[in-house]
């Protein structure tokens, strides 16, 4: 990784989240030195090109960008290792294997002075050769001792653990893909249900009946008994209602006998006698007998977009008034 002396420096996104996966990789074949930069300074207080000729090549050496670092932190926790973080000026000394926190110290550094402590400290951790004349002890503990016979059995229940962690998350993301596999055939079934049930219903080419009125109250009817489900019908009945004398005329008015036009009218309609219509609006005076004027949409975002005009009445009844095109407001 290190050339000529030179620590590789990381300052760009993609590199630093492949810095988290080498971090993580326990194929890594030597330890891994991650030296930060602190908030205010273009360089770390550690100095990387020396702390390479300190540990001889027995670590790579990276240096990492104030920002590089923060992409670092991200795509470690996204991994499920924060606590394997360095920022902010530290150094983090990461060895080969399957990593614990506890064995992956970190060397803080606040001056320039504190740097050059730093190589030393990690030189003497993998076996370089710097020596400074004003050593301070470090703030980490001291190295591992030797493994005994039941610390070697922890280590080895660790390490199981933390396989069967991953084969747990592993099992989690099968578990999540399935359930949205699951839900999106869920979705196309419901959809293919749908289709099936407008397949088998009777094509709409014209009037049912001849009268536009009773052609009319069987298509709000009948809308209503499909596109309301069983289970919610008691919930949204149908309210009482009429026609007033002039509506059957504005449907052949603005409708004629197109029936995708008539059936829209039908869907405005149910939503008005099932309370579902959040977009009406009062359109002029109440009537002598307490009825108030309404203005609901047929259409929207549409040329002369048609408008249904009704009546609510004090009883809870509606009279369907009239359906007009967009700048029509008789009622």
């Amino acid at each position: 990784m290190n050339t000529k002396g030179k620590p590789v420096t990381i300052a760009d996104r993609h590199a630093a989240e492949a810095l988290a996966e080498q971090i993580l990789d326990p194929r890594r074949l030597f330890p891994l030195v991650v030296v930060t930069t602190p908030a205010g300074r273009t360089d770390p207080y550690v100095p990387a090109a020396e702390l390479i000729d300190a540990i001889s090549h027995r670590a790579d050496v990276v240096a990492v960008t104030q920002q590089a670092s923060n992409w670092l932190s991200t795509r470690l926790e996204e991994l499920g290792r924060s606590d394997l973080n360095v920022y902010g000026g530290a150094t983090r000394l990461y060895p080969t294997g399957a990593l614990d926190a506890d064995l992956a110290p970190i060397f803080t550094a606040r001056t320039e002075a504190d740097g050059i402590r730093v190589v030393a400290n990690v030189s003497k951790r993998v076996g370089g050769t710097f020596t400074t004349s004003t050593p301070e002890p470090e703030a980490v503990p001291a190295p591992t001792p030797q493994l005994t016979e039941s610390d070697a059995e922890i280590a080895r229940l660790r390490q199981q653990a933390e396989g069967l962690a991953m084969e747990l998350t592993a099992a989690r993301q099968q578990i999540e893909g399935l359930s949205k596999e699951l839900s999106t055939a869920r979705q196309l079934a419901s959809k293919t249900r749908k289709q099936q049930r407008t397949t088998e219903l009777p094509m709409r080419l014209g009037r049912y009946f001849i009268d536009t009125s009773e052609d009319m109250h069987y298509r709000i009817t009948t809308t209503w008994a499909e596109q309301i489900p069983a289970e919610q019908k008691v919930e949204l009945p149908l309210a009482p209602f009429t026609f007033s004398g002039s509506f059957a005329a504005s449907v052949e008015e603005v409708a004629g006998a197109d029936p995708a036009l008539r059936d829209k009218i039908a869907r405005a309609c149910v939503r008005v006698l099932t309370r579902q219509d959040r977009d009406a609006h009062r359109l002029g005076p109440e009537r002598e007998d307490g009825a108030s004027a309404w203005r609901s949409y047929v259409e929207q975002k549409a040329a002369s977009a048609r408008r249904l005009h009704y009546w609510a009445m004090p009883g809870g009844a509606i009279e369907l008034a009239r359906v007009v095109l967009h700048d029509d407001y008789r009622i």
